[in-house]
Order: structure tokens, then sequence, then C-alpha cells
């Protein structure tokens, strides 16, 4: 299983604000690929490739109760150890929404 982590967060707004704060972060954290589900309640997206590492993939759930949560996995399988790439990665995402919603 690659390295990865997991975080979060609950913001006190409204679902759409919520929506378009996590739109807003991805763009932030120069997030690639962006892809909505239908109900706009789940969100995957890439991060480049770094000098030690392939990059990650995060997914992002938003809960209509305004709880938030961000997956940031390793790209590359074998990946096993991420030296706390990814939860700096989540953490970031979760700042970034913050941002955007004027809590920071």
């Amino acid at each position: 299983m690659a390295a990865n982590a997991e975080l979060n967060e609950r913001f006190d707004v409204g679902i759409d604000e919520l929506v378009d704060a996590v739109d807003r972060a991805l763009d932030d954290v120069q997030a690639k690929c962006i892809q909505w589900s239908r109900s706009r309640r789940r969100v995957t997206a890439q991060i480049g490739v770094h000098i030690l590492f392939w990059g990650e993939n995060l997914s992002v759930e938003i809960d209509p109760k305004g709880e938030v949560w961000v997956r940031s996995e390793s790209a590359f399988p074998t990946i096993i150890l991420d030296g706390g790439t990814n939860r700096r990665r989540c953490r970031a995402v979760l700042d970034a929404i913050a941002d955007r919603l004027g809590l920071e």
C-alpha cells in the first residue's frame, strides 16, 4: 500500500460556499486533473511530481454538515514512506479551504 494520510476538519458554512472554497483551494495548491462527482460532494485531483516522489493523488469528501475529509496518497504504489509529505499536503488543503472561507 502506498504512503498516505487523511485529515478532516469541520467548517461552519453553507454547503455551496464550502464546495466553492474546496474548488478554489485545489487551485491554490496547484492540483491538476480535478474531477468532481455529480453530487459535488467528492473530488479527486493530482499533485505533480517532486524530486523525491512521484506526486500525490488527492481526494476530498464534503459532508453537507460541513465536515471535510482530505486524503493524500503517493501516486507511485511502492512508496511506503513519504517523510510526512502526504500529511503536510492534507494540512495545506484544509488551510487553503479555511483561507478561502476567510477563517484564518
